[in-house]
């Protein structure tokens, strides 16, 4: 009977031991504490404005290349062929036309930037002038 007795006083410090908290003890359990990470903050970018323009058209009359850019808003925007700006810019919004003259026979770089940063290219191919052969009369040729 002693050791029934003396199997339940063990049993009951035990229990009283768990309850109570005490963790020094043989039976002792790690108290796990989580920790805290730190997430990077990495920072948002903010997003690009909308590009407030669009080529309408390229048109070339001998050696003028003309660049039309339909605007949407107010931005300042501007046009170069071959890195070069235009001779004059005509305002006639909601299109704009940037005027080249002189623009050498052969193919070139049309580049529109605008302030904000959007950029787009394309190319303009100036041909040569037709040639005209004359046929005159035999009578004339003498």
């Amino acid at each position: 009977m002693n050791r029934v007795i003396f199997a339940v006083a063990g049993l009951a410090i035990a229990l009283a031991m768990a309850r109570s908290g005490d963790t020094s003890g043989p039976t002792a359990v790690p108290t796990i504490v989580p920790t805290a990470t730190a997430v990077p903050q990495v920072p948002t970018p903010s997003p690009m404005p909308v590009q407030e323009w669009n080529f309408e058209k390229i048109s070339v009359d001998g050696s003028t290349v003309t660049v039309s850019l339909h605007v949407f808003a107010g931005i300042d925007v501007g046009v170069t062929i071959n890195g070069k700006e235009p001779i004059r810019v005509e305002t006639a919004i909601p299109l704009i036309n940037f005027v080249f003259e002189g623009v050498p026979t052969d193919e070139h770089p049309v580049v529109v930037l605008d302030a904000v940063g959007h950029k787009e290219t394309a190319s303009v191919t100036v041909e040569a002038p037709p040639s005209v052969d004359i046929v005159l009369p035999t009578w004339l040729a003498d």
